[in-house]
Protein backbone atom coordinates (compact mmCIF):
# COMPACT_ATOMS: atom_id res chain seq x y z
CA UNK A 1 0.00 0.00 0.00
CA UNK A 2 3.04 2.57 0.75
CA UNK A 3 4.46 2.14 -2.35
CA UNK A 4 0.64 2.88 -4.48
CA UNK A 5 0.73 5.91 -2.49
CA UNK A 6 4.47 6.91 -2.78
CA UNK A 7 3.58 6.21 -7.03
CA UNK A 8 0.45 8.78 -6.70
CA UNK A 9 2.42 11.56 -4.99
CA UNK A 10 5.17 11.55 -7.78
CA UNK A 11 3.06 11.17 -10.64
CA UNK A 12 1.26 14.76 -8.63
CA UNK A 13 4.68 16.36 -8.09
CA UNK A 14 5.41 15.46 -11.78
CA UNK A 15 2.18 16.84 -13.36
CA UNK A 16 2.41 20.09 -11.40
CA UNK A 17 5.99 20.55 -12.40
CA UNK A 18 4.95 20.51 -16.17
CA UNK A 19 2.26 22.28 -15.49
CA UNK A 20 4.15 24.67 -14.38
CA UNK A 21 6.58 24.91 -17.00
CA UNK A 22 3.39 25.09 -19.44
CA UNK A 23 2.21 28.33 -17.84
CA UNK A 24 5.84 29.65 -18.05
CA UNK A 25 5.86 29.43 -22.03
CA UNK A 26 2.84 31.18 -22.63
CA UNK A 27 4.35 34.37 -21.19
CA UNK A 28 4.13 37.19 -23.48
CA UNK A 29 5.97 40.74 -24.26
CA UNK A 30 4.03 43.64 -25.27
CA UNK A 31 5.86 46.19 -26.77
CA UNK A 32 3.50 49.60 -26.48
CA UNK A 33 4.04 53.02 -28.54
CA UNK A 34 3.92 54.99 -25.55
CA UNK A 35 0.54 57.11 -25.41
CA UNK A 36 -3.40 56.55 -25.60
CA UNK A 37 -5.51 57.44 -28.26
CA UNK A 38 -8.81 58.46 -27.86
CA UNK A 39 -9.73 57.03 -31.11
CA UNK A 40 -9.52 53.92 -33.02
CA UNK A 41 -8.53 56.28 -36.25
CA UNK A 42 -5.97 57.83 -34.20
CA UNK A 43 -4.01 54.78 -33.09
CA UNK A 44 -4.28 53.35 -36.75
CA UNK A 45 -2.36 56.84 -38.04
CA UNK A 46 0.11 56.07 -35.46
CA UNK A 47 0.21 52.27 -37.02
CA UNK A 48 0.18 54.05 -40.99
CA UNK A 49 3.43 55.71 -39.11
CA UNK A 50 5.26 52.94 -37.86
CA UNK A 51 4.38 50.90 -40.88
CA UNK A 52 5.79 53.84 -42.77
CA UNK A 53 9.22 52.65 -41.50
CA UNK A 54 8.89 49.12 -41.95
CA UNK A 55 7.65 48.38 -38.48
CA UNK A 56 5.26 45.98 -38.91
CA UNK A 57 2.62 43.65 -37.01
CA UNK A 58 1.20 46.45 -34.26
CA UNK A 59 -2.59 46.30 -33.86
CA UNK A 60 -4.82 49.42 -32.08
CA UNK A 61 -5.90 47.38 -28.90
CA UNK A 62 -9.05 48.64 -27.07
CA UNK A 63 -8.44 49.89 -23.02
CA UNK A 64 -10.94 51.37 -21.16
CA UNK A 65 -11.58 54.57 -23.17
CA UNK A 66 -8.72 54.53 -24.90
CA UNK A 67 -6.56 52.99 -27.37
CA UNK A 68 -3.35 51.59 -27.32
CA UNK A 69 -1.10 50.82 -29.91
CA UNK A 70 1.11 47.52 -29.22
CA UNK A 71 2.79 44.60 -30.59
CA UNK A 72 2.92 40.90 -28.88
CA UNK A 73 6.13 38.71 -28.52
CA UNK A 74 6.87 35.63 -27.04
CA UNK A 75 10.24 36.33 -25.48
CA UNK A 76 11.79 39.34 -23.65
CA UNK A 77 14.72 39.16 -25.85
CA UNK A 78 12.40 39.83 -29.11
CA UNK A 79 10.25 42.54 -27.67
CA UNK A 80 13.78 44.35 -26.82
CA UNK A 81 15.15 44.42 -30.07
CA UNK A 82 11.48 45.29 -31.21
CA UNK A 83 11.74 48.01 -29.14
CA UNK A 84 15.71 49.53 -30.06
CA UNK A 85 14.13 49.36 -33.99
CA UNK A 86 11.30 51.52 -32.69
CA UNK A 87 13.58 54.04 -30.48
CA UNK A 88 16.14 54.82 -32.85
CA UNK A 89 13.13 55.41 -35.67
CA UNK A 90 11.86 58.36 -33.01
CA UNK A 91 8.91 56.90 -31.45
CA UNK A 92 8.87 56.11 -27.66
CA UNK A 93 7.95 53.00 -26.16
CA UNK A 94 8.47 50.82 -23.95
CA UNK A 95 8.03 46.42 -23.00
CA UNK A 96 5.81 45.30 -20.53
CA UNK A 97 4.51 41.94 -19.48
CA UNK A 98 1.56 40.67 -21.01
Amino acid sequence: MKRAATVLAVAAIGTSVSAGGAFAATTKWDVMVTGTFKTKAAATKEITKLKAKKLTGFKAVKSGKTYKVERVFTTHKKANSELAKLKKDGFKGKVAKG
